[in-house]
């Protein structure tokens, strides 16, 4: 990989350099940062195009969006060998790419921070309190829905909000969850799985199981989405002539 510069790019490069210099800068780096959007869109930084610095008084914009764009327009170009990283999990991970301009070696060098969703199955098992498994109990017994010894609830989260979102009888027919029900599967999401409902949210289902005489024994099996991240170099440095 390389970037072949024209006389007015290497003008411009020279003047980045000139810029850097005159704030008596710790190094002679130059930091840009890129974006890349889930899906793979790359676009400027969140912050602009901020060009840093490092000095003694802390970070510094060069403020100069000429060579900003030259070294998005040159990752722009090479793409495909950025989002490496990125597609080694699939479309929906997001992050940004780094770029770092020693005006001094006159060399780019590049890492790439990347974040992504990753999902987990677990199974959570329990048995409800006497007092309220009676109360349970009780209500199933009056109820012409609650079919057969095990009541599934189905519940999702996204964002900030979950709910539970329908319930079915042992026979796999679609049924109206009791509010006692449902009341205790929110509690006890929330004891084994606080936050289930948070970011990208958990999925599955509580199950009540009424087999054993007098008894209801709980599970719940939820499928969660952690998010995960990784920073590194890629493995190529460019060379500048200017």
């Amino acid at each position: 990989m390389e970037l072949i510069l024209d006389d007015e790019q290497k003008k411009l490069v020279k003047r980045a350099a000139i810029l850097a210099k005159s704030y008596k800068p710790k190094n002679t780096e130059i930091s840009l940062r890129f974006s890349v959007e889930q899906g793979g869109n790359l676009e400027p930084d969140w912050n602009g195009s901020v060009c840093n610095i490092d000095t003694e008084f802390g970070e510094k914009d060069i403020d100069y969006d000429q060579f900003y764009d030259l070294m998005f327009e040159f990752v722009e170009d090479n793409i495909n060998d950025f989002l490496e990283p990125f597609n080694d999990h699939g479309d929906e991970s997001w992050g940004s790419i780094l770029c770092v301009f020693d005006y001094k070696e006159k060399t780019l060098t590049f890492g790439h921070d990347v974040t992504y969703y990753e999902s987990s199955f677990s199974i959570e098992e329990g048995k409800v309190k006497q007092e309220l498994a009676q109360k349970l109990i009780n209500i199933k017994n009056d109820s012409e829905d609650l079919q057969g010894n095990v009541i599934s609830m189905s519940f999702g989260g996204g964002g900030d909000s979950g709910s539970i979102e329908g319930g079915e009888n042992e026979l796999g027919e679609s049924i109206d969850i009791p509010t006692s029900f449902e009341d205790f599967g929110y509690d006890i999401l929330e004891k084994y799985f606080g936050g289930w409902e948070n970011n990208e949210g958990g999925n599955g289902n509580v199950l009540l199981n009424f087999t054993e005489p007098g008894e209801v024994h709980w599970a719940i099996e939820m499928n969660m989405n952690g998010e995960e991240g990784f920073s590194d170099t890629y493995d190529f440095e460019v060379k500048l002539d200017f």
